[in-house]
């Protein structure tokens, strides 16, 4: 659909069944995700997650057309678009490079100011105080100055966070995008 108003009107008037918000609550409660995640960052969601993932849903369709909308429909039917021929600009996919590592240790090792911008997805979301510090000093070395930082998290923000772009977010998973200058973390 092309039009945010009438996919919410068909949201809530076909797809917001008892059957569908029943699905959502067992499939996204603690008993069901602690046999696949860590107890840290199952602790760490809003309570009744999956009746808060529906309303982020149901936000997300009242401001963003589905058309145009990838991720909706890779959420919603497992489809990801073909990405031929899609590129880097700048050439800058040369400069790509995967690393797996721990998010700390990884910026730890890598020069001071490096970075012209960096994305925390869900990283903290159950970390221990110890480690939300440890990466933050991390993130604030290995940060170009007036680099920008995005985090990212499943959690509810807490009020007055101006800094937060979760309703711009067309993905419908995340309660936090909080997104600012590195010197603001």
């Amino acid at each position: 659909m092309h039009d945010p108003e009438a996919q919410r009107s068909y949201f809530k008037n076909h797809l917001d069944t008892r059957r569908f918000r029943a699905g959502l609550g067992l499939l996204f409660s603690p008993l069901w995700l602690r046999g696949m995640y860590s107890p840290a960052l199952v602790s760490c969601l809003p309570p009744h997650f999956g009746a808060v993932l529906k309303q982020r849903m149901e936000r997300c369709f009242a401001l963003h057309p589905n058309r145009s909308n990838p991720y909706a429909r890779a959420l919603l039917e497992g489809w990801v678009p073909k990405t031929e021929g899609a590129t880097v600009p700048g050439g800058a996919a040369s400069r790509i490079e995967l690393v797996t590592n721990d998010a700390a240790a990884y910026l730890e090792q890598c020069p001071s100011a490096g970075f012209e911008g960096l994305s925390l997805s869900n990283i903290l979301d159950g970390a221990t105080p110890s480690y939300r510090e440890r990466l933050i000093v991390a993130v604030r070395r290995a940060a170009k100055r007036n680099a920008t930082v995005v985090r990212r998290s499943f959690g509810e923000p807490s009020p007055g966070l101006a800094t937060n772009r979760a309703e711009d977010d067309r993905s419908m998973l995340w309660g936090i995008v909080d997104v600012r200058p590195v010197e603001a973390l």
